[in-house]
């Protein structure tokens, strides 16, 4: 569920990286008014758009299956994005949301390339001692 307190935006839009098994339910209090958000799985997350009066402050509860989190979001512009994902079994607010297949992929281009340059790095040393 998500629950807007005094925000500042005219659009905001939510993401959240979570399989696409997931349950995803956003519920909005803006103005007083309650609103119902429901999330599209697309490309690999979850996205729902949120429409209201400008608003300063967002305070975010999100539900993802079982897993809850209270978040206190500003917002700063007409059209914003709240970016979450669901990493080791917690909600956490991140940059930019990337599906978790991607994120996997990056996190594994990143541990290659560690080790070919402490490879590149142990090779040079090696070759610099030997002279």
């Amino acid at each position: 569920m998500i629950w807007l307190v005094l925000a500042h935006a005219a659009s905001v839009d939510v993401v959240v990286a979570a399989p696409q098994e997931a349950r995803v339910h956003a519920e909005t209090l803006w103005e007083g008014e309650s609103r119902s958000a429901d999330f599209v799985f697309d490309e690999g997350l979850h996205r729902a758009t949120l429409e209201g009066e400008r608003v300063r402050r967002l305070r975010v509860h999100l539900e993802v299956d079982d897993i809850q989190r209270d978040f206190d979001e500003p917002i700063l512009l007409e059209e914003d994005r709240l970016s979450y994902a669901l990493i080791d079994g917690r909600l956490r607010r991140v940059a930019l949301a990337a599906p978790p297949q991607q994120a996997e992929q990056k996190q594994t281009r990143r541990l290659v390339a560690m080790f070919g340059w402490t490879a590149l790095v142990m090779l040079t040393v090696i070759a610099l001692a030997r002279r």
